[in-house]
């Protein structure tokens, strides 16, 4: 049954598949002693070591639709230990006032965004934004 499905779809689906490459970026910031660092993670392995430590981390996924951001987002939560200390907001689309969830990892909250954007720089400037805001706050 299986063998005929696959015959049936043909040669051009499943070489489409087989060819999908991810296009989504991760990146991390991080709060140690009093100073704020940024810097893109290359893999989900990267990920889940920052989540997994005992400081604050802010993780966003950001990516167009079918970038490839929700299979990761859904891998970083069955592969992280821990996993209900961390607040993950899911599919938080452009324009999202993010000030509440940047107030969390700056209250000491391991977080992660998966962001509908494209464009690292665009990415850049909201997360600077809303950490910029929150931080007034808090």
């Amino acid at each position: 049954m299986i063998d005929a499905g696959l015959e049936a779809i043909g040669d051009t689906v499943t070489d489409k598949l087989d060819a999908f490459k991810p296009t989504f970026k991760v990146r991390l910031w991080q709060y140690p002693n009093g100073t704020m660092t940024t810097r893109s993670l290359s893999s989900l392995t990267d990920a889940v070591e920052a989540l997994e430590a005992s400081e604050a981390c802010l993780v966003v996924v950001s990516g167009r639709t079918n970038s490839g951001r929700t299979t990761f987002l859904s891998e970083l939560r069955h592969r992280v230990i821990n996993g209900n200390d961390i607040a993950i907001f899911d599919d938080v689309p452009v324009g999202a006032d993010l000030v509440g969830i940047a107030s969390a990892f700056l209250s000491g909250q391991r977080t992660v965004i998966a962001l509908h954007a494209n464009g690292d720089d665009a990415v850049l400037s909201v997360v600077q934004d809303a950490l910029l805001r929150a931080s007034r706050e808090v």
